[in-house]
């Protein structure tokens, strides 16, 4: 598995600051109104255009709009009436704004250095990434006028809290309802204010269905502009409805689908998985987004040990446990000793090969081609009360391993959504 937070590091979130000229500080991107109490809808989406009109630079695939990263709505905090959080998809992780052809008078498109709770960050075009805990910790301890401008620090001593619990909630579920694929039909797997894109994968049939979505107040122009596969030999394409670069309009509300099918060849891992690019024009803008399609190998799985008790179940995998070659055994630190029955219950959900419980254990037997991954799965509490998840495996094939390792590991582990995970599309590089 790749490598995991430590459980006691908190995840890294960082926070878009932008430098403004009348102040000559920073504060977040903003956009002014004279109606102070305006409604949730109509906040997200006048702080959106606030958004892409200072952060969005002329594009490369049409010069008549910007582009920047689209954002994915999560809500407002609490304790701000005039603020709303929004989620920039890892895949723009080394994305950074800078200055437009026509500059904004109210931004301070400078250059220099950002010093905040002792660490220090390169500010370009007036723009900056800070890790949001170096934020708060300097917005306390600013007294007066300084270097984060008075809004920002009465929504980082108001909000703070708040943002962080919506945050990990939004991106906790985003990677939960990603596993969802293995046993829903259309999943959310991409989303953003302006256009949306779920999935269905009919593992029956060795095919997927992309479903594109309007959600914008006008048409919309996209085009899938990359397919690709890292290993053919072991997961390929077959055909797609729609062609690469062939531009679809949707309408208002519009949708459209596209069938996609493929050929499994061999065991495949989740790095081979098919990942698409998309590029989308709405009126004023240019976005991309990149999905990595969730295909999950234990869907394929033989139904080796349905309808068996747990007696025979024991002695069965008793039996094989030593006969199988690879160890992998991990533990996992769960939120709450309650997320237990969380986690047997999706896994249940999503069709994992999950299987009658025996003493403390609950055995996952998938079998697939000759090739075996036993996880028998232990809930405990360690001296120190904190509960853990504790996975015994054994497996003879690593792609097996991966994939059931992948979604027990992401169902209980206390950073969902934050970790580094086989399932994240490869970020765009940087502009």
């Amino acid at each position: 598995p790749k490598p995991r937070f430590q459980p006691d590091a908190p995840p890294r979130v960082e926070v878009l600051l932008q430098k403004h000229s009348h102040f000559h500080s920073f504060g977040f991107v903003s956009c002014v109104d004279k109606n102070a109490k305006l409604k949730t809808g109509l906040l997200k989406r006048n702080l959106y255009s606030a958004y892409i009109s200072a952060c969005g630079r002329k594009s490369a695939l049409d010069n008549s709009r910007v582009e920047a990263p689209p954002l994915i709505p999560v809500a407002q905090p609490k304790g701000s009436s005039s603020a709303y959080i929004f989620i920039a998809h890892q895949i723009h992780n080394l994305w950074v704004p800078r200055a437009p052809a026509v500059q904004k008078k109210h931004i301070e498109y400078a250059n220099e250095q950002l010093t905040l709770n002792g660490n220090t960050y390169n500010v370009t075009d007036g723009h900056v990434w800070v890790n949001i805990i170096d934020l708060h910790q300097h917005c306390a301890t600013q007294q007066g006028k300084g270097t984060i401008e008075s809004n920002a620090v009465s929504i980082m001593a108001n909000s703070f809290d708040s943002i962080g619990q919506q945050v990990s909630e939004k991106v906790r579920m985003m990677y939960h309802r990603t596993f969802s694929c293995a046993a829903v039909d259309d999943v959310l797997i991409s989303q953003d204010t302006q256009f949306q894109i779920k999935c269905s994968v009919n593992y029956a049939e060795s095919a997927y269905q992309l479903t594109f979505a309007n959600m914008s107040p006008d048409p919309i122009q996209f085009a899938i502009t990359r397919a690709d596969v890292k290993s053919p030999d072991r997961l390929a394409f077959v055909n797609s409805e729609i062609g690469l670069n062939e531009p679809k309009t949707l309408q208002v509300k519009g949708t459209l689908n596209c069938k996609v099918t493929f050929a499994v060849k061999g065991f495949f891992s989740l790095e081979d998985l098919p990942e698409m690019d998309v590029a989308y024009l709405t009126k004023n803008s240019v976005h991309r987004c990149r999905i990595r399609i969730p295909i999950f190998l234990f869907r394929l799985c033989e139904n080796t040990y349905d309808g068996k008790d747990a007696n025979t179940l024991k002695a069965e995998l008793g039996a094989l446990w030593n006969t199988i070659p690879n160890d992998g055994n991990f533990q996992v630190r769960l939120r709450n000793k309650d997320d237990a029955q969380y986690v047997i219950k999706k896994l249940k959900e999503f069709k994992v090969p999950i299987y009658a419980q025996f003493g403390d254990f609950y055995p996952i037997a998938a079998v697939l081609g000759g090739q075996r991954c036993l996880q028998l799965l232990q809930f405990a509490l360690e001296q120190n009360q904190i509960p853990v998840l504790n996975v015994q495996c054994k497996h003879s094939e690593v792609a097996l391993y991966q994939v059931i390792s992948e979604i027990v590991y992401g169902l209980a582990s206390t950073s969902a959504g934050f970790e580094e995970s086989f399932l994240d599309a490869v970020p765009f590089p940087a502009q």
